[in-house]
């Protein structure tokens, strides 16, 4: 069969996946083939920095917790930053009722995380806005942003960076950290 991490709790360090079977079934007596994905259901907390493989063609994370990519180091004194990859057909930042939380708010402006694959937000009822039963869900995507004067004025502004390579769909809720600095005279704090 496939193979599966299902994670409640708390996950450290990079995952390699790369196990699916084919499989055959039957629909209207016509026999199918089907694949058993690689994937891995976050509900908990996922430490992780580096390359993370779930599966080939046909891998998914669902992410319904909290993953964590980024960590506020320095070697010497000089900041170190984070790069951490997803090879994964599909990155699920959500689930009906839940919201996940992809992060690289770590203090420091200039890690980046890649998502080779489609990444899919959450969901939106524009129709009924206000509706409980079909409340919003987010995906939620959480980058440090550093702002100081535009570039043109002597500024460095920097960010995180979220990378997708493939398709993007649903609804992303961004936070961002705002580092000091100002805008058009507002103090950041």
């Amino acid at each position: 069969g496939g193979v599966s991490i299902d994670n409640d709790g708390v996950l450290l360090g990079t995952v390699s996946l790369t196990g699916f079977n084919n499989y055959t079934y039957t629909v209207d007596e016509t026999p199918e083939v089907g694949v058993i994905q690689a994937q891995i259901n976050n509900y908990g907390t996922w430490f992780t920095e580096g390359t993370n493989t779930v599966g080939t063609s046909v891998g998914a994370i669902y992410n319904e917790g909290l993953i964590q990519t980024a960590f506020a180091q320095s070697v010497e004194g000089t900041p170190s930053l984070s790069n951490t990859t997803f090879n994964v057909a599909d990155f699920y930042n959500d689930d009906p009722g839940r919201s996940g939380a992809l992060s690289a708010l770590d203090g420091q402006a200039g890690d980046t995380i890649t998502v080779n694959g489609n990444f899919h937000g959450g969901s939106y009822d524009a129709e009924h806005p206000s509706d409980v039963e079909v409340a919003p869900v987010y995906s939620i995507v959480a980058l440090d942003a550093y702002l100081d004067k535009p570039v043109g004025q002597g500024g460095t502004p920097a960010g995180d960076l979220l990378h997708v390579t493939g398709n993007t769909d649903g609804v992303t809720a961004l936070i961002d950290v705002l580092r000091a600095g100002k805008i058009a005279g507002a103090a950041l704090d």
